[in-house]
Protein backbone atom coordinates (compact mmCIF):
# COMPACT_ATOMS: atom_id res chain seq x y z
CA UNK A 1 0.00 0.00 0.00
CA UNK A 2 0.75 4.07 -0.29
CA UNK A 3 1.64 4.22 3.16
CA UNK A 4 4.11 1.13 3.08
CA UNK A 5 6.24 2.56 0.19
CA UNK A 6 9.80 2.04 1.96
CA UNK A 7 11.54 4.36 -1.22
CA UNK A 8 12.68 7.83 -0.98
CA UNK A 9 10.81 9.22 -3.96
CA UNK A 10 13.01 12.37 -4.67
CA UNK A 11 16.15 10.19 -4.55
CA UNK A 12 18.11 11.45 -8.41
CA UNK A 13 17.37 8.75 -11.18
CA UNK A 14 19.72 9.96 -13.38
CA UNK A 15 20.58 6.73 -14.39
CA UNK A 16 16.79 5.50 -14.98
CA UNK A 17 16.02 8.80 -16.92
CA UNK A 18 18.66 7.87 -19.29
CA UNK A 19 18.01 4.18 -20.13
CA UNK A 20 14.44 4.16 -19.29
CA UNK A 21 13.67 5.74 -22.83
CA UNK A 22 15.88 2.80 -24.44
CA UNK A 23 13.62 -0.17 -22.99
CA UNK A 24 10.26 1.81 -24.44
CA UNK A 25 12.00 1.84 -27.63
CA UNK A 26 12.83 -1.73 -27.88
CA UNK A 27 8.98 -2.37 -26.96
CA UNK A 28 7.74 -0.79 -29.01
CA UNK A 29 9.61 -1.68 -32.45
CA UNK A 30 9.42 -5.15 -31.19
CA UNK A 31 5.34 -4.65 -31.06
CA UNK A 32 5.53 -2.76 -34.94
CA UNK A 33 7.10 -5.99 -36.00
CA UNK A 34 4.64 -8.39 -34.58
CA UNK A 35 1.68 -6.13 -35.52
CA UNK A 36 3.33 -5.96 -39.03
CA UNK A 37 3.36 -10.12 -39.31
CA UNK A 38 0.04 -10.64 -38.04
CA UNK A 39 -1.76 -7.38 -40.44
CA UNK A 40 -2.98 -9.38 -43.55
CA UNK A 41 -3.93 -12.48 -41.24
CA UNK A 42 -7.71 -13.46 -41.24
CA UNK A 43 -9.71 -13.40 -38.69
CA UNK A 44 -8.14 -16.00 -36.31
CA UNK A 45 -5.71 -17.40 -38.29
CA UNK A 46 -2.48 -18.16 -36.95
CA UNK A 47 0.72 -16.67 -38.89
CA UNK A 48 4.44 -17.53 -38.33
CA UNK A 49 6.00 -14.81 -36.16
CA UNK A 50 9.75 -15.32 -34.75
CA UNK A 51 10.59 -16.36 -31.97
CA UNK A 52 7.07 -17.05 -31.29
CA UNK A 53 6.21 -19.60 -33.82
CA UNK A 54 2.29 -19.82 -35.10
CA UNK A 55 0.95 -16.39 -33.79
CA UNK A 56 -2.36 -14.05 -33.28
CA UNK A 57 -3.57 -11.37 -31.51
CA UNK A 58 -6.57 -11.81 -29.09
CA UNK A 59 -8.94 -9.68 -27.77
CA UNK A 60 -7.50 -9.10 -24.44
CA UNK A 61 -4.37 -7.76 -26.49
CA UNK A 62 -1.81 -11.10 -25.71
CA UNK A 63 -0.16 -13.06 -28.30
CA UNK A 64 -1.63 -16.66 -28.58
CA UNK A 65 0.91 -19.19 -29.39
CA UNK A 66 -0.08 -22.38 -30.72
CA UNK A 67 2.67 -24.94 -30.02
CA UNK A 68 3.64 -28.07 -31.65
CA UNK A 69 1.24 -30.50 -30.87
CA UNK A 70 -1.74 -27.74 -30.78
CA UNK A 71 -2.62 -26.22 -27.54
CA UNK A 72 -2.84 -22.63 -27.46
CA UNK A 73 -1.01 -20.50 -24.83
CA UNK A 74 -1.14 -16.72 -24.31
CA UNK A 75 1.58 -14.23 -24.05
CA UNK A 76 2.20 -10.89 -24.14
CA UNK A 77 5.50 -11.05 -25.98
CA UNK A 78 8.96 -9.95 -25.89
CA UNK A 79 10.47 -8.29 -23.23
CA UNK A 80 13.96 -5.84 -23.64
CA UNK A 81 16.85 -5.90 -21.48
CA UNK A 82 16.05 -4.26 -18.16
CA UNK A 83 17.93 -1.48 -17.82
CA UNK A 84 20.93 -0.62 -15.58
CA UNK A 85 20.51 1.10 -12.24
CA UNK A 86 22.47 2.80 -9.95
CA UNK A 87 22.31 0.31 -7.22
CA UNK A 88 23.61 -1.95 -10.09
CA UNK A 89 26.30 0.27 -10.83
CA UNK A 90 27.39 0.81 -7.51
CA UNK A 91 27.44 -3.62 -6.58
CA UNK A 92 29.51 -3.88 -8.92
CA UNK A 93 28.13 -7.32 -10.04
CA UNK A 94 27.41 -8.15 -6.70
CA UNK A 95 23.94 -8.33 -4.93
CA UNK A 96 22.64 -9.93 -1.81
CA UNK A 97 21.57 -13.96 -2.47
CA UNK A 98 19.13 -16.22 -0.11
CA UNK A 99 19.37 -20.15 0.19
CA UNK A 100 16.67 -21.75 -2.26
CA UNK A 101 13.55 -23.25 -0.44
CA UNK A 102 13.27 -26.92 -1.84
CA UNK A 103 9.81 -28.13 -1.99
CA UNK A 104 7.49 -31.08 -3.26
CA UNK A 105 5.25 -30.33 -5.61
CA UNK A 106 3.22 -27.36 -6.55
CA UNK A 107 6.77 -25.80 -7.41
CA UNK A 108 9.04 -24.28 -10.11
CA UNK A 109 11.75 -26.21 -11.95
CA UNK A 110 14.39 -24.71 -13.27
CA UNK A 111 16.10 -25.68 -17.11
CA UNK A 112 19.27 -25.28 -19.10
CA UNK A 113 17.71 -25.38 -22.88
CA UNK A 114 19.53 -25.56 -25.92
CA UNK A 115 18.94 -25.00 -29.64
CA UNK A 116 19.67 -28.67 -31.61
CA UNK A 117 22.29 -27.27 -33.58
CA UNK A 118 24.24 -25.67 -30.56
CA UNK A 119 26.41 -27.79 -28.32
CA UNK A 120 25.32 -28.37 -24.85
CA UNK A 121 27.31 -26.03 -22.46
CA UNK A 122 25.80 -26.74 -19.29
CA UNK A 123 28.82 -27.88 -16.86
CA UNK A 124 29.53 -27.37 -13.32
CA UNK A 125 30.18 -23.54 -13.82
CA UNK A 126 26.97 -23.52 -15.58
CA UNK A 127 25.05 -24.76 -12.95
CA UNK A 128 26.56 -22.67 -10.28
CA UNK A 129 25.95 -19.24 -12.49
CA UNK A 130 22.01 -20.08 -12.95
CA UNK A 131 21.75 -21.05 -9.14
CA UNK A 132 23.63 -17.78 -8.33
CA UNK A 133 20.54 -15.90 -10.12
CA UNK A 134 17.70 -17.85 -8.32
CA UNK A 135 19.61 -17.20 -4.83
CA UNK A 136 19.19 -13.56 -6.47
CA UNK A 137 15.75 -13.59 -6.90
CA UNK A 138 15.30 -15.32 -4.04
CA UNK A 139 16.59 -12.65 -1.86
CA UNK A 140 14.83 -9.99 -3.40
CA UNK A 141 11.38 -11.75 -3.35
CA UNK A 142 11.85 -12.16 0.17
CA UNK A 143 13.01 -8.47 1.09
CA UNK A 144 10.06 -7.21 -0.50
CA UNK A 145 8.03 -9.85 1.24
CA UNK A 146 8.92 -8.57 4.66
CA UNK A 147 8.71 -4.48 3.09
CA UNK A 148 5.19 -5.03 2.24
CA UNK A 149 4.56 -6.83 5.83
CA UNK A 150 6.53 -4.63 8.35
CA UNK A 151 9.01 -7.03 8.90
CA UNK A 152 6.20 -10.01 9.75
CA UNK A 153 5.99 -11.88 6.20
CA UNK A 154 9.07 -13.47 4.47
CA UNK A 155 8.27 -15.36 1.00
CA UNK A 156 10.27 -17.90 -0.80
CA UNK A 157 9.98 -19.36 -4.17
CA UNK A 158 9.05 -23.14 -3.98
CA UNK A 159 11.97 -25.11 -6.08
CA UNK A 160 12.66 -28.38 -6.98
CA UNK A 161 15.90 -29.59 -5.52
CA UNK A 162 18.06 -32.79 -5.90
CA UNK A 163 18.29 -35.26 -3.34
CA UNK A 164 21.62 -33.79 -1.63
CA UNK A 165 19.19 -30.53 -0.96
CA UNK A 166 20.85 -28.26 -3.49
CA UNK A 167 18.71 -27.25 -6.83
CA UNK A 168 17.93 -29.31 -9.34
CA UNK A 169 18.95 -27.49 -12.65
CA UNK A 170 17.64 -29.89 -15.87
CA UNK A 171 19.41 -30.05 -18.91
CA UNK A 172 17.58 -29.87 -22.40
CA UNK A 173 17.83 -30.02 -26.25
CA UNK A 174 15.43 -28.48 -28.54
CA UNK A 175 14.51 -29.39 -31.97
CA UNK A 176 14.58 -26.29 -32.38
CA UNK A 177 17.53 -24.23 -34.59
CA UNK A 178 19.89 -21.32 -33.81
CA UNK A 179 18.23 -19.65 -36.82
CA UNK A 180 14.56 -20.24 -35.50
CA UNK A 181 14.42 -20.13 -31.98
CA UNK A 182 11.49 -21.16 -31.94
CA UNK A 183 9.03 -20.63 -28.75
CA UNK A 184 6.45 -22.73 -29.86
CA UNK A 185 9.06 -25.74 -30.25
CA UNK A 186 10.36 -24.89 -27.38
CA UNK A 187 7.46 -25.03 -25.34
CA UNK A 188 5.82 -28.41 -26.95
CA UNK A 189 9.62 -30.09 -26.20
CA UNK A 190 9.28 -29.68 -22.61
CA UNK A 191 5.99 -30.68 -22.07
CA UNK A 192 7.48 -33.77 -24.21
CA UNK A 193 9.69 -34.02 -21.98
CA UNK A 194 7.16 -34.20 -18.91
CA UNK A 195 7.59 -31.02 -17.24
CA UNK A 196 4.12 -30.42 -17.86
CA UNK A 197 2.72 -30.75 -14.73
CA UNK A 198 -0.55 -28.55 -13.34
CA UNK A 199 1.47 -28.17 -9.76
CA UNK A 200 4.94 -26.40 -12.03
CA UNK A 201 6.70 -23.59 -13.14
CA UNK A 202 8.95 -23.71 -15.65
CA UNK A 203 12.25 -21.54 -16.21
CA UNK A 204 13.88 -21.93 -18.99
CA UNK A 205 17.56 -20.45 -19.23
CA UNK A 206 18.32 -20.60 -23.14
CA UNK A 207 21.81 -20.81 -24.28
CA UNK A 208 21.10 -18.45 -27.85
CA UNK A 209 20.04 -14.97 -28.36
CA UNK A 210 16.76 -13.86 -30.31
CA UNK A 211 16.66 -10.45 -32.08
CA UNK A 212 15.94 -7.29 -29.28
CA UNK A 213 14.06 -9.36 -26.86
CA UNK A 214 15.30 -10.59 -23.20
CA UNK A 215 12.47 -12.78 -22.08
CA UNK A 216 9.39 -14.23 -22.50
CA UNK A 217 6.51 -15.33 -20.09
CA UNK A 218 3.15 -16.85 -20.24
CA UNK A 219 0.62 -15.25 -18.74
CA UNK A 220 -3.53 -14.87 -18.35
CA UNK A 221 -6.08 -12.55 -18.25
CA UNK A 222 -7.18 -13.59 -14.84
CA UNK A 223 -7.34 -11.27 -11.68
CA UNK A 224 -9.79 -13.86 -9.41
CA UNK A 225 -8.76 -14.27 -5.70
CA UNK A 226 -9.18 -18.10 -6.07
CA UNK A 227 -7.50 -21.01 -5.62
CA UNK A 228 -8.40 -22.03 -8.69
CA UNK A 229 -7.44 -18.98 -10.90
CA UNK A 230 -5.19 -20.01 -13.79
CA UNK A 231 -2.01 -19.32 -12.71
CA UNK A 232 -2.62 -21.32 -9.35
CA UNK A 233 -3.88 -24.35 -11.10
CA UNK A 234 -2.07 -24.97 -15.26
CA UNK A 235 1.63 -25.01 -16.13
CA UNK A 236 3.09 -22.20 -17.03
CA UNK A 237 6.41 -21.13 -19.08
CA UNK A 238 9.48 -18.82 -19.25
CA UNK A 239 12.68 -17.95 -20.93
CA UNK A 240 15.45 -15.83 -20.51
CA UNK A 241 17.44 -15.51 -24.06
CA UNK A 242 20.86 -15.71 -24.15
CA UNK A 243 23.41 -12.41 -24.56
CA UNK A 244 24.35 -10.91 -27.63
CA UNK A 245 26.87 -8.41 -27.45
CA UNK A 246 26.01 -5.74 -25.23
CA UNK A 247 22.53 -6.87 -25.02
CA UNK A 248 22.70 -9.09 -21.13
CA UNK A 249 19.42 -11.20 -20.70
CA UNK A 250 21.13 -13.99 -18.17
CA UNK A 251 20.38 -12.22 -15.11
CA UNK A 252 18.19 -12.36 -12.19
CA UNK A 253 16.14 -9.36 -12.67
CA UNK A 254 14.73 -10.67 -16.35
CA UNK A 255 14.38 -13.96 -14.51
CA UNK A 256 12.35 -12.81 -11.86
CA UNK A 257 10.09 -10.92 -14.84
CA UNK A 258 9.34 -13.70 -16.76
CA UNK A 259 8.62 -15.50 -13.86
CA UNK A 260 5.86 -13.02 -12.32
CA UNK A 261 4.42 -13.41 -15.38
CA UNK A 262 3.56 -17.05 -14.70
CA UNK A 263 2.30 -15.86 -11.43
CA UNK A 264 -0.07 -13.38 -12.46
CA UNK A 265 1.84 -10.12 -12.64
CA UNK A 266 0.54 -7.56 -13.88
CA UNK A 267 -3.20 -7.69 -14.34
CA UNK A 268 -5.07 -5.15 -16.84
CA UNK A 269 -7.46 -3.94 -14.24
CA UNK A 270 -4.71 -3.74 -11.14
CA UNK A 271 -3.35 -0.20 -9.90
CA UNK A 272 -0.64 1.62 -12.07
CA UNK A 273 -1.16 -0.99 -14.59
CA UNK A 274 -0.09 -0.20 -18.15
CA UNK A 275 -2.59 -2.24 -19.67
CA UNK A 276 -3.24 -4.06 -22.40
CA UNK A 277 0.76 -4.95 -22.48
CA UNK A 278 0.22 -6.22 -18.81
CA UNK A 279 3.23 -4.41 -17.16
CA UNK A 280 2.98 -1.60 -15.04
CA UNK A 281 4.06 2.33 -14.95
CA UNK A 282 6.10 2.59 -11.53
CA UNK A 283 9.96 3.32 -12.89
CA UNK A 284 12.26 -0.04 -12.31
CA UNK A 285 9.81 -2.18 -10.35
CA UNK A 286 10.87 -5.52 -11.98
CA UNK A 287 7.61 -5.65 -13.91
CA UNK A 288 7.55 -2.22 -15.62
CA UNK A 289 8.59 -0.14 -18.00
CA UNK A 290 7.33 1.57 -20.87
CA UNK A 291 5.58 -0.96 -23.03
CA UNK A 292 2.94 1.35 -25.67
CA UNK A 293 0.19 -0.01 -23.70
CA UNK A 294 -3.32 1.49 -23.44
CA UNK A 295 -2.83 2.60 -20.09
CA UNK A 296 0.76 3.17 -19.86
CA UNK A 297 1.59 6.28 -18.20
CA UNK A 298 4.97 5.50 -17.59
CA UNK A 299 6.91 7.61 -14.97
CA UNK A 300 10.18 6.51 -13.28
CA UNK A 301 9.66 9.23 -10.59
CA UNK A 302 7.58 6.51 -8.65
CA UNK A 303 10.01 3.92 -8.16
CA UNK A 304 14.30 4.58 -8.29
CA UNK A 305 15.04 0.55 -7.24
CA UNK A 306 14.69 -2.71 -8.68
CA UNK A 307 12.28 -4.06 -6.75
CA UNK A 308 9.20 -6.22 -6.54
CA UNK A 309 6.20 -3.94 -6.69
CA UNK A 310 7.43 -1.10 -5.37
CA UNK A 311 4.28 0.44 -4.16
CA UNK A 312 2.96 -2.92 -2.58
CA UNK A 313 -0.29 -1.68 -4.56
CA UNK A 314 -0.32 -3.54 -8.03
CA UNK A 315 0.43 -7.51 -7.82
CA UNK A 316 2.61 -8.12 -5.10
CA UNK A 317 1.54 -7.53 -0.85
CA UNK A 318 1.77 -9.75 2.00
CA UNK A 319 -0.27 -7.86 4.23
CA UNK A 320 -3.27 -6.49 2.44
CA UNK A 321 -5.63 -3.31 3.58
CA UNK A 322 -8.97 -2.58 3.88
CA UNK A 323 -9.84 -1.51 0.69
CA UNK A 324 -6.60 -1.71 -1.16
CA UNK A 325 -7.11 -3.83 -4.92
CA UNK A 326 -5.27 -6.39 -4.21
CA UNK A 327 -7.42 -7.61 -0.93
CA UNK A 328 -9.94 -8.68 -3.15
CA UNK A 329 -7.89 -9.68 -6.22
CA UNK A 330 -5.72 -11.78 -7.57
CA UNK A 331 -2.51 -10.99 -5.96
CA UNK A 332 0.92 -13.30 -5.76
CA UNK A 333 1.51 -12.15 -1.85
CA UNK A 334 -1.44 -13.62 -1.22
CA UNK A 335 -1.24 -17.15 1.41
CA UNK A 336 -3.51 -18.91 -1.67
CA UNK A 337 -0.11 -18.62 -4.23
CA UNK A 338 0.40 -21.97 -4.07
CA UNK A 339 4.41 -21.77 -5.93
CA UNK A 340 5.58 -19.55 -2.83
CA UNK A 341 6.01 -20.63 0.82
CA UNK A 342 5.23 -17.68 3.15
CA UNK A 343 6.75 -17.57 6.63
CA UNK A 344 7.47 -15.37 9.83
CA UNK A 345 11.25 -13.96 9.36
CA UNK A 346 12.36 -15.51 12.74
CA UNK A 347 10.63 -19.29 12.03
CA UNK A 348 13.45 -21.64 10.97
CA UNK A 349 14.00 -23.07 7.21
CA UNK A 350 13.82 -26.81 7.17
CA UNK A 351 13.60 -27.12 3.59
CA UNK A 352 16.31 -24.57 2.78
CA UNK A 353 18.90 -25.30 -0.09
CA UNK A 354 22.09 -27.28 1.56
CA UNK A 355 25.18 -25.08 1.78
CA UNK A 356 22.67 -21.77 0.97
CA UNK A 357 25.45 -19.94 3.23
CA UNK A 358 24.13 -16.37 3.04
Amino acid sequence: MQGRIFLAAAMALASAVFVAPAAAHQASSVDARIDQALAGARPGQFVQVKPFGPTRRASDGLLEIRLAGGQVVKTHGLDPEPPVTAADAAAGGAHPERGLNCADLPRLQVLYVHPSDRPNRFSKSMYERIRTYMRRMSHRLNADALSSSQGRIGADYRVRCKSSGEIDIRALETRTTAARDDWSIIQADLKRAGHDSRQGKYLVWYDDPVERGCGLGNIEGDDTKSASNRHNVRPFYAVVWGNIGTRICWNWRVGMHENGHNMGAVQYAAPRSSGDKWHCNDGLDLMCYADGGDKSNYSVRRCDNAVFDCGKDTYFDTLTEPGEWLRGHWNIGWSGNRFLDFSRPDAPRPSAEAGSGR
